[in-house]
C-alpha cells in the first residue's frame, strides 16, 4: 500500500500506542493498492528513522516488507539501501510475497541468496508448504509456523526449510523446539524414540 504522504512508522514503546494503531487503521482505510512500488525510498525512511532512536543491547530490528512487485528503479539501488540498513543498525528483513509471478518472487529470491542480507523470503502458506515438503517431507508445516516466518525469526533453520534439505542435526534442533523441547540426545535412534512418544502427545495440527 503506498502511502499518500511519507512513509509513517508506528513505535510501540514511544507515545500512545492505541492512538497510533487507531491512526494506522484509519491511513489503511484510506489507501488502496495502486500505484509504483516505493520500496527504496520506503527502506531508506525507515532506516533513519531508527537511527534516531536508542537500541537496547542485543535488542533487533524486523522489517517485514508486506509487496506485491519489484520497487521502482533500479534493484541496484533497493539492494544498496538494504545494505546500508544493515551496516548501519542490527536488522533483519522478511519479504512476503502477495505475487504468484515468478519474476518477482526470483527478484527477491536473489537478494535472499546475498549473504551481505538477512532476509527471508516467504510466499504464501500453499506454495510455502509445497517448498518445504519437496525439501524436508517430514515437516508438517503448520499455519504457526508460517506466522512465526512471516513475523520474522533468528533462527535460520526456519529460513532453510523451503531451501534445502536440512543436515541431520539441523532436523532435530527443529524437531525439538516444535516439540516443545523434546530432550536432546546424541544418536538418531535413541532421538527417533523420543521425538514419536512426544509427537503422540502432540496435538494434532490438520486435521
Amino acid at each position: 500500500l503506498n502511502p499518500i504522504a511519507g512513509f509513517p512508522v508506528c513505535v510501540g514503546s514511544n507515545g500512545n500506542v492505541e492512538h497510533q494503531l487507531q491512526t494506522l487503521r484509519t491511513q489503511l482505510q484510506q489507501i488502496c493498492p495502486c500505484g509504483g512500488t516505493p520500496l527504496t525510498e520506503c527502506i531508506q525512511s525507515i532506516c533513519n528513522r531508527w537511527r534516531s532512536l536508542s537500541l537496547r543491547p542485543g535488542q533487533r530490528i524486523f522489517v517485514i516488507i508486506v509487496t506485491d512487485g519489484e520497487p521502482n528503479g533500479p534493484a541496484s539501488c533497493f539492494s544498496s539501501a538494504l545494505k546500508q540498513f544493515s551496516r548501519d543498525l542490527p536488522v533483519n528483513f522478511v519479504v512476503r510475497l502477495c505475487t504468484d509471478d515468478d519474476h518477482i518472487g526470483n527478484f527477491y529470491r536473489k537478494l535472499d541468496a546475498d549473504d551481505e542480507l538477512s532476509l527471508d523470503v516467504v510466499d504464501d502458506i500453499l506454495n510455502e508448504s509445497k517448498d518445504v515438503y519437496l525439501k524436508n517431507p517430514w515437516l508438517c508445516y503448520s499455519f504457526v509456523l508460517h506466522t512465526v516466518r512471516e513475523a520474522g525469526t533468528l533462527l535460520k533453520h526456519f529460513d532453510w526449510i523451503d531451501e534445502r534439505q536440512l543436515l541431520p542435526y539441523e532436523a532435530s534442533l527443529c524437531a525439538r523446539l516444535l516439540l516443545s523441547g523434546s530432550a536432546f540426545v546424541g544418536d538418531a535412534e535413541s532421538f527417533l524414540k523420543i521425538a514419536k512418544r512426544d509427537i503422540a502427545q502432540s496435538p494434532r495440527i490438520l486435521s
